[in-house]
């Protein structure tokens, strides 16, 4: 009998181990939302950006040549936030001053990108129900947009005079 008990009491602590590990893993593992933080660019090499964290240390992480044109419209000393995968890896940069204590009045649309004129500051999505909306849009998004393709899902923040005031992939 006491052998039995003994033998459950293992098997019970053996499933909860099992358990906090898959509960873990779902908060930090593949599919865990991106990791938000607020630094500063400190420099922007060819293959790597530097963002000083406010906590202090520096953090590097790769670029690549699409995403290469985009960050070099940062300025040393910019105040930005970062996005970062479960491995941080870095997911999306974006000014500071997109998400200010205003950013409650922002609206978040997502849709298609149908098409993006640089040159007339227009972006047309095509929204999941089918409607196809048209905004003006604004520096910094201007640069953002010019490496997302048309077709590429986005998710756009929009002010109060609709215009598209920053712009994420996916």
């Amino acid at each position: 009998m006491k052998k039995m008990l003994w033998k459950g009491f293992l098997i019970l602590a053996t499933i909860s181990q099992v358990g906090y590990a898959a509960s873990a893993l779902a908060v930090d593992g593949p599919g865990a939302p991106p990791q938000r933080f607020n630094g500063t660019v400190d420099r922007i090499g060819d293959h790597s950006i530097y963002i000083r964290t406010d906590e202090g240390p520096i953090q590097s992480y790769a670029i690549d040549k699409r995403e290469r044109d985009y960050l070099r419209s940062f300025q040393e000393g910019e105040r930005v936030v970062v996005e970062t995968d479960w491995m941080h890896h870095l997911v999306d940069i974006y000014p500071a001053t997109v998400l200010s204590s205003h950013a409650s009045a922002y609206r978040v649309i997502h849709g298609k990108v149908q098409s993006f004129s640089p040159s007339d500051e227009q972006l047309t999505l095509r929204k999941s129900n089918g409607d196809t909306e048209t905004y003006t849009v604004k520096d910094p998004a201007i640069r953002k947009l010019n490496s997302i393709k048309e077709g590429s899902r986005v998710t756009v923040q929009v002010d109060d005079e609709d215009r598209v005031v920053d712009v994420h992939r996916g």
